[in-house]
């Protein structure tokens, strides 16, 4: 039988999402929507769907480590605009 104990920390997440769970939702569904929009707009779908890995990415990142640091340069800041 397997064991289906729950820790007070997976309780408390499921229970009461934080703020970056929101912010994971919220980039997963962005993504969802610059994947669907590719599959409409051919001329655009390159950009689109990297839009989408970029969110994929960050939502993952918001997960795993909500107060990390980011070493890169953000979008714009560089002049390659990633996201449009």
């Amino acid at each position: 039988m397997k064991d289906e104990t729950k820790t007070d920390a997976d309780m408390t997440k499921r229970e009461t999402p934080c703020n970056a769970d929101l912010a994971a939702k919220v980039l997963r569904d962005v993504a969802a929507h610059y994947r669907a929009m590719a599959e409409e707009n051919l001329e655009a779908q390159e950009r689109l769907l990297q839009n989408a890995e970029v969110c994929e990415d960050v939502a993952r990142m918001v997960e795993e480590d909500p107060l990390g640091t980011f070493t890169e340069p953000m979008p714009g800041e560089d002049g390659d605009d990633t996201l449009h």
